[in-house]
């Protein structure tokens, strides 16, 4: 390449989430010798923004959702007409929608969608997401050259659903793997700070508090195995997994598990969360490609998941349940509760190994500098064959 690629992503805002620390990832992992990488977040400076400015990322914050929303608007055309992007990559609905139509108005970038979730449980999610879900999948026959999306499950759902078939890439998630490996010093420390003690068997769950993670299952399943384990103990964090959501409070009580959960709310450092646990389990309804999953089996933590979007892909069948069967998710649980120490380490270092061996962040950025790539090569090819 003569000169570096221009890459600009817009994002629904740079909060702590899968996606957003997805983002984090491909742009640490870019070539910065090929591609000059900014991004754009339509709902404020989060957590992961304030991140990748440290890391000496150019991130331009705006406000969507205020009264500002039309200054914003014409704002960010100005901010991707200034630009003039090569690349445009959006992620999630409103990302893609928002900053997909603004660089086909505003730029020639060629245009890369992400899918990011499947498209099930309609009743779980708000009318307004359903409503522009539906609306990007007019729009994808004519907006984006082409849609990344994580998993299987949200590729043939979302093609069900109206979206282009023909402008599917399927790119799963990578994992830092380099990054995420099991720290015995960090494992004492975390769970001295949470008052846990070395024969307690410590289980975790990550996510936002959502209809879709069935947080209900998740409790329902701590109370079962806590009736023939009285060392369990469950350890959760997420945006509004603290003490301020009456809601999950009222569902704790209710199960008898005041003392048995422990609330940790929105995390930064998940490296040493992981490593605190002696179990992983996602009792999702509906997923992606699910990251905590993959965070967690490259830290070596067994998981015990749902049959939910790809989490089947990441996890032995013997640790995947069908949706919603507390019982079945209790056997699976057990079975890694019972395993002994030599068993157990084993089968954590063969999760980790095949970890790296599949999802390496590193060979997953590749293969999206490729599409990048290859993209540019049609953008020359149209340019050439015009002129001609």
């Amino acid at each position: 390449m003569s000169k570096k690629i221009k890459v600009v992503h817009v994002i629904s805002g740079t909060h702590i989430g899968g996606a957003e620390r997805m983002l984090q990832k491909i742009v640490r992992y870019t070539d910065k010798s090929c591609f000059d990488v900014e991004i754009i977040s339509l709902n404020g400076m989060g957590v992961i923004g304030r991140e990748l400015v440290a890391d000496g990322i150019a991130v331009h914050a705006f406000s969507l959702n205020s009264k500002h929303f039309f200054s914003s608007l014409i704002a960010i055309a100005r901010l991707l007409r200034k630009l003039q992007p090569d690349i445009v990559q959006t992620w999630m609905y409103h990302g893609d929608f928002f900053g997909g139509v603004l660089a086909k108005i505003c730029t020639k970038a060629k245009i890369i969608w992400g899918v990011r979730v499947a498209l099930h449980g309609k009743q779980l999610e708000r009318r307004s997401t359903w409503a522009l879900a539906l609306l990007n999948a007019l729009l994808s026959y004519f907006v984006p050259d082409v849609i990344i999306s994580n998993s299987l499950d949200g590729r043939d759902t979302h093609i069900r659903f109206g979206y282009a078939k023909n402008k599917f890439i399927l790119l799963p998630n990578g994992f830092e793997t380099e990054r995420f490996k099991f720290n015995s010093a960090k494992r004492e420390e975390v769970r001295a700070q949470w008052q846990v003690n070395d024969q307690e068997f410590v289980i975790g769950m990550a996510g936002r508090y959502a209809a879709q993670k069935d947080w209900s299952t998740f409790l329902k399943l701590i109370n079962e195995l806590r009736k023939k384990n009285l060392q369990v103990k469950a350890i959760i964090c997420g945006l509004d997994i603290d003490d301020e959501n009456r809601d999950l409070i009222e569902n704790i009580d209710k199960l008898d598990n005041k003392d048995s959960v422990i609330l940790l709310g929105p995390l930064t450092n998940m490296i040493d969360y992981y490593c605190g646990l002696d179990l992983f389990v996602l009792t999702s309804l509906f997923e992606g490609f699910p990251n905590v999953v993959g965070e967690a089996l490259a830290i070596g933590i067994p998981c015990v998941v749902t049959d939910a979007g790809d989490c089947r892909e990441l996890v032995d069948d013997r640790y995947v349940a069908p949706c919603g069967e507390v019982s079945t998710l209790g056997v699976m649980c057990q079975m890694i509760i019972d395993m002994d120490k030599y068993r157990l380490a084993e089968h954590k270092e063969k999760l980790a190994k095949s970890l790296r061996e599949k999802y390496d962040i590193k060979n997953i950025v590749i293969r999206q500098q490729d599409i990048y790539v290859n993209l540019m090569r049609e953008k020359d090819k149209h340019r050439r064959t015009k002129n001609d």
